[in-house]
């Protein structure tokens, strides 16, 4: 489902951006079917040299294997309360984090080239797998979303800082796409709009939020006794009547402070190494600048208040796109935010903890 938000969100865009940079068609190969959002593997645009005895070719190859190296680390992902960096690939080891509201590890996966020598771990485990990226997360919840578990629903969100620029055609076309995922997608919430911050946080950033019981590509709930939770680095198996259930909003996850969850949200459309969108179906690739700006995206976990009061402050606080008797912001001062990771590209995008933190080592650097 979450796919769908990024097939349309981003497909409508590209229709109406006319400075996007495309890659040479002709080193693109036509995209294939799959059971991961339906997306394909596109070709390496440079394959591999064929194998020489002569020192040139040695030495070609070992600038690739550089190459295929940097291409992950150019992705930059911080822990926002932290700002500590988040290693990539890191199967082994899992980063640990832990807030008043949520304890528990990440792991994010993303596929390396397949000429790498560095990633071989990462490069077995999307062998045969078309998604682009993996994150998972394992824990338990320290309190219940709502705070008092009157509303059980968990948001998985993509963050702003500031709000896209569209011109009048793109908004209009971008209001229709995202109307559409609305209305195909039960308890999905966006807001593009221009915000003013204020010290109290009754504002509200752009963004686009799913609930985690319908939206997560695979989840499972572990009891106190039983079986041990799965292990992260390794496929999260979920039950195929209970993903079926969960599509069809006809499973509610039941949220406690006891049970360990573990969640896995992938994707074949989205290449944060590249910063790009491809593997749509008749549309070339493109950056995810042109649509979010050089600037990073932010993905987190949250709940909203659940009381009759705190309903009535958000419905009151605007006429905001939620509609149909829902909440009608997701106001920053009203969160709870059980995990938010900042996602960055060493080349792509500017501003953020990553530039924050790279400047700080820079001064560091400087100083010795």
């Amino acid at each position: 489902l979450k796919d769908v938000a990024f097939v349309n969100y981003n497909n409508h865009n590209h229709h109406v951006h006319n400075n996007i940079h495309h890659t040479n068609p002709s080193k693109s190969t036509p995209a294939a079917t799959s059971s991961e959002g339906g997306a394909a593997i596109i070709a390496s645009e440079d394959p591999p040299l064929p194998p020489s005895n002569t020192n040139t070719t040695t030495i070609q190859q070992q600038h690739q294997h550089q190459a295929s190296s940097s291409a992950v680390n150019k992705l930059l992902v911080h822990n926002l309360e932290t700002k500590e960096a988040i290693g990539l690939n890191t199967l082994d080891t899992p980063f640990a984090f832990e807030n008043e509201y949520f304890k528990g590890h990440f792991l994010l996966l993303v596929r390396p080239p397949e000429d790498t020598d560095v990633d071989q771990a990462a490069v077995h485990y999307f062998h045969d797998k078309q998604r682009r990226f993996e994150f998972q997360f394992q824990g338990r919840i320290k309190q219940l979303p709502g705070g008092d578990g009157s509303n059980n629903t968990i948001y998985m969100a993509m963050e702003l800082e500031n709000c896209p620029k569209f011109g009048m055609i793109q908004k209009t076309m971008v209001a229709g796409a995202l109307a559409f995922v609305k209305k195909m997608n039960r308890g999905f919430h966006y807001s593009v709009n221009p915000y003013t911050k204020s010290e109290d946080g009754r504002y509200e950033v752009p963004h686009l939020a799913f609930p985690v019981d319908s939206c997560i590509d695979r989840l499972v709930i572990t009891p106190p006794q039983g079986m041990p939770p799965p292990v992260l680095g390794r496929p999260i198996e979920e039950d195929a009547a209970q993903i079926k259930a969960r599509k069809k909003g006809q499973f509610a996850v039941r949220w406690n402070l006891e049970d360990v969850y573990t969640l896995s949200v992938y994707s074949a459309y989205v290449d944060w190494t590249q910063w790009k969108i491809l593997g749509l179906p008749g549309i070339r690739p493109f950056g995810i600048t042109s649509v979010t700006g050089a600037q990073p995206v932010r993905m987190l976990f949250y709940s909203l208040p659940g009381s009759q009061q705190q309903q009535q402050q958000h419905s009151d606080a605007s006429n905001n796109e939620g509609g149909g008797g829902e909440v009608k912001q997701h106001l920053v001062c009203h969160k709870r935010v059980f995990s938010m990771i900042e996602l960055a590209h060493e080349d792509k995008t500017v501003g953020g903890v990553a530039q924050e933190m790279m400047m700080l080592r820079q001064q560091q650097q400087q100083q010795q």
